[in-house]
């Protein structure tokens, strides 16, 4: 059986865009917040589940996740500009 490729969770919001787990409100989820420059359950910021319970951060295995992609160049325009403040 083939094993899915897991990629590491950027925060992206693509899992609660696209389908939303058991306490999910609407697609995308209601409970889906922006903080930190990423996605996150608001469930979890104010502690009323875990992200084990949701497997939130599990990591992405969608290959159709261009979100994650431009989350993750996001990213790296963010620590180039750190590196070049530094320098």
């Amino acid at each position: 059986m083939d094993e899915l490729l897991y990629r590491p969770c950027v925060g992206c919001g693509y899992c609660c865009k696209k389908a939303t787990c058991v306490l999910g409100l609407g697609s995308p989820c209601a409970y889906l917040a922006q903080h930190d420059g990423r996605y996150w359950c608001s469930l979890i910021l104010i502690g009323a589940v875990t992200d084990e319970e949701l497997a939130i951060g599990a990591g992405c295995c969608s290959s159709l996740n261009s979100d994650r992609q431009r989350m993750l160049r996001e990213q790296a325009k963010s620590v180039e500009k750190s590196i070049s403040k530094n320098t």
